[in-house]
């Protein structure tokens, strides 16, 4: 009969192997997944393959306007700085290469605030279904990772900042306003 495994230890063992990034993954997924949670609250989501999902297109949409118009000094140093990241170095897609081994590639950037959330959507897919963490041997680069996840955070709370601003059309201005206050909202 074979060994149990006890997935308890093995989320401890990862956690001590990502050692002080354990805590940027932690927020990513937290702020992500509420994210994610308070777009379809508000409205933002599609039905696709019998499944309710989060529609970040129809978002980027509505608050890209606001966000791409923006210039460097609107902006600030910390959002600059994220933009700049992902413009010169985004994140890579898992692929599988010739010689049928996991890999990563370079997935390209697509200029304004939906170039900006794909990358962070590819971030998350890397994280949470790519295989990005998975033993000290694939931490190839854990500095990069650590900036991919807090630039990607940097972004998501501008976005969160846009919702519900003056700039924005009454219609627009109370449909982000609900993304707001539910990403607000605590868990009761």
């Amino acid at each position: 009969m074979q060994e149990q495994i006890n997935i308890r230890t093995q989320a401890q063992d990862f956690r001590e192997q990502l050692g002080k990034s354990a805590g940027e993954v932690f927020d990513f997924f937290i702020c992500f997944s509420k994210f994610e949670c308070a777009l379809k609250q508000a409205g933002y989501w599609k039905w696709e393959r019998n499944m309710l999902s989060p529609n970040w297109d129809a978002f980027v949409v509505d608050i890209a306007p606001e966000f791409d118009k923006q210039d460097d000094r609107q902006r600030g140093e910390l959002l600059n700085t994220a933009i700049e990241f992902f413009q010169n170095d985004p994140p890579r897609k898992q692929i599988l290469n010739e010689d049928d081994q996991i890999d990563f590639k370079g997935d390209g950037y697509d200029a304004g605030l939906k170039g900006l959330i794909h990358a962070i959507k590819c971030v998350r897919n890397n994280l949470f279904h790519g295989g990005k963490y998975p033993y000290r041997r694939h931490l190839r680069e854990p500095a990069r990772d650590d900036h991919l996840l807090n630039h990607s955070l940097v972004i998501l709370q501008e976005c969160l900042n846009l919702c519900g601003t003056e700039n924005l059309s009454e219609e627009l201005r109370s449909k982000t306003q609900k993304v707001r206050n539910s990403f607000e909202s605590r868990i009761e």
